[in-house]
This record gives C-alpha cells, structure tokens and sequence, in this order.
C-alpha cells in the first residue's frame, strides 16, 4: 500500500459531510483521507463520475441471500414470517454459508462498505471479519418464554466472549423485536450493549399487528407465536416506548422499520430509524412514517432488509426507490442516509460514512452523464448508472481506475 500522498479529481467529490466539490481533490495517505479541497493539482483524474464515500447497509439478513419470496407485493407480514422460517429450517450450515459469502460479495460490488447484519447465532462474523468491507454483526436473539429466553442470552454471552472487535468487524446485539423476545430478555441487552459499547438493533413497530399484540394482547401474532410454541404473554414488554426507555444512552442505537411508532418526541436523541425503501414498498406501506420523523430530526439511516422482501443488496437501488416514492426529500439528504446516516446508526462514523480528513479511504465512483444538473446526488439518483469503482482502506476493490502503485 503506498504511502506517500496521492490526489484524486473527479467530475464531483461528495464528501456528504460538506457540499459536493466540482472537480474536487481528494488526498490520500496510506489507508486515510489527508484533505478534501476544492482545487488543485492531481495525480490521477477519474473523469466524468461522482466520486463518494461507499454505500453503509444498516439493516441485511445475509442468511437470507438465497431466498425470493414467493408471496406477492403487499401479502400479510404473518404469512411472510412462516416463509422466512421455513426456509432457514431447510438450509444447512453450508448452505448458510454460502449465502453469507455471496451476500457480501454482492454487497461489496455494489459499492457497500460497511453492513449491520442480523446473525442468527452469529454465523456471519467469520465471513465478514475476513471481507474487504467492514460489518457489525448483531447475534439475534430470540425467546419469549422464559427458558428460551435464558438459554439464548447464555449462548449469546459465550458468543461475545470469543469475538472482540477487529479493525473491520465488531459485535453487537439485536433483540429480535417486542413480539419475540421476553422484556427481561430485551432490558438485559439493552443493559449489556449500554455497559460494553455494542451497538444494538430492535425491530420496532414494523407492523401494526405488533402494537395489537403489544397493547390489547390480542391479533395474528398470538396465534403465530402458539402456532411455534413460542406463546407466553408473561413474557410481553407492557408498551413499546419502553424500549426508548431501556435504550437510552446508547452510542450505537438502531430502530428497524419504525412504520408505526408513536411517541416520537421520547425517542432517544442518539437513536437512528433504519428504513428499508423496497422492503416498505413489498409490504404495501405508506411513505408517511418519514414525514414525523423529518419533522422531529430522527436520524434516518437505509438499510435492504433481506432477499425475502427485496431484490438484491444495491443501498443505491434503496436510495434511488426512496427518490422516486418520498417526493420533497432533498437528494442530498438521501444520500446522506445511505452513507453517514447508516455509520452512525451502527457505531463507525468515527472512521468511515463520509469522506473527513482523518477517517478511512473507503469511497466509490459512480459514473454521470455528460449533461450534468450541477447537483451530482441528484444525477446521481435520477440516473440509472452502477457503481464502477470501489476504494477500501485506500486499495481498489472493484474497477480499473488508475490508483498509484496499485
């Protein structure tokens, strides 16, 4: 890996955390971004493309990489839920595998750089701490009864035991969702994630047969959950905001979905709402839970869901179905969810989500029509070009544009 100072030009740098720069210079040493300036002479010009930091996933089952569902766009969430289950019944420990292995390299191709992935038992962590992009992987817990719930915390300990964080790869923990996982069980997470710096991830009124069961204890839910054997309504937090309770204070704090949360005004400041643009649209959800969460300032972050409720693992494809649905968004503000949004929510915006002096050279090219607005993430959404270029710690990933030495 070089070493001395290198510069790169570009149509536009977008930084994200700074208006873009036409024809911008970008500094790099070693593994680190050096500057970010408006002119100036460059070692290499990469032409007409827009040059970003890569793509942050908040939210990817990568278990899930093999599976298409066969139920049509808008089919009950219940329905849906039984389909994913069986299919992680029908895979073997290869299988799995596999899925994991093809899901990041997907990911990677199409320009993402860092991943919060939902592990059942932690079976991604080997393959994402040996991939050239970075990840939390959140072992998903799940038990409402109270011995399930034991057991899984106690195997989830030995879990995180054996698995400290690596310049690439860190633990966290994500307590299934309200309708799965016993208070005592999510209180406790909450309290371990808060003591030991892990990021955490809840599912949270994705749907509203959840806040059914929640609230009147009654719904489709009940029936789904005594259909597994999984049924005990002792185990039932007593109302959803008190998961902003037991949160609170966290560095690392991610919402999924949040299609129907109320009480906005009580989510904690540090909190991020994971949207899923595509897996929302699957699901025949209104665009409005984003209008109340805009107007209150909730960090929002983008995330693919799984291959059960989306197409593939494009967070531009997201961030581009998002263009197209949420009308009176600002396109840099999207972009921003795809990037700095999505590494605050998972812990690592101290090193990468834009491109800052001093973080990581993890930054991607994406090509534009000579015909440029003069606002690059707006071309960038309304265009329908792919990623072309991928940058991970100052080495080249994908692509054949010109790095020194490389």
């Amino acid at each position: 890996m070089p070493m001395e100072d290198w510069t790169l030009t570009a149509r536009w740098i977008v930084p994200v955390d700074r208006p873009p720069l036409a024809h911008g210079l970008l500094t790099i040493r070693g593994e680190r971004i050096v500057s970010v300036s408006q002119r100036g002479r460059a070692d290499v010009d990469w032409g007409n493309v827009v040059v970003l930091p890569g793509f942050v996933n908040a939210h990817a089952h990568l278990d899930l990489c093999g599976m298409r569902s066969s139920e049509p766009a808008g089919h009950d969430f219940v329905s849906w839920l039984k389909g994913v289950i069986a299919y992680r019944r029908s895979r073997s420990p290869e299988q799995v595998k596999h899925d994991i292995e093809t899901g990041i390299r997907q990911s990677i191709r199409a320009g993402t750089l860092l991943v919060g992935d939902i592990s059942a038992q932690g079976q991604s962590w080997d393959v994402l701490a040996a991939a050239a992009s970075r990840s939390v992987v959140f072992w998903e817990l799940i038990g409402l009864g109270g011995d399930r719930a034991r057991a899984a915390w106690a195997q989830c300990n030995r879990w995180l035991r054996s698995r400290p964080p690596s310049f690439n790869c860190r633990a966290g923990l994500s307590p299934h969702a309200p309708y799965s996982v016993r208070a005592g069980l999510l209180r406790a997470a909450a309290a371990r994630s808060r003591r030991d710096g892990l990021p955490l991830a809840i599912h949270l009124a994705e749907t509203l047969d959840e806040i059914d069961l929640v609230k009147h204890r009654q719904g489709p839910l009940v029936d789904f959950l005594r259909g597994l054997d999984a049924w005990d309504e002792s185990g039932l937090i007593d109302h959803l905001e008190l998961v902003y309770d037991w949160t609170r204070g966290h560095h690392a704090l991610s919402y999924i979905h949040g299609n129907f949360l109320d009480h906005i005004e009580r989510i904690p400041g540090q909190a991020a709402v994971v949207h899923c643009p595509r897996s929302h649209t699957f699901f025949g959800r209104s665009i409005d839970c984003l209008t109340s969460l805009r107007r209150a300032k909730i960090t929002i972050a983008l995330g693919t869901d799984s291959l059960g409720s989306a197409p593939d693992l494009s967070i531009l494809a997201e961030a581009r179905h998002l263009w197209q649905q949420a009308a009176g968004i600002p396109p840099a503000e999207i972009i921003a969810m795809a990037t700095v949004a999505g590494a605050r929510a998972l812990g690592w915006a101290d090193e990468t989500g834009s491109l800052t002096p001093g973080k990581s050279a993890d930054f991607i090219a994406i090509p534009i029509s000579g015909e440029s607005s003069g606002e690059p993430c707006f071309d960038l959404l309304e265009s329908g070009a792919e990623v072309n270029t991928v940058i991970f710690r100052g080495q080249r990933q994908v692509g054949e544009r010109p790095i020194p030495s490389c």
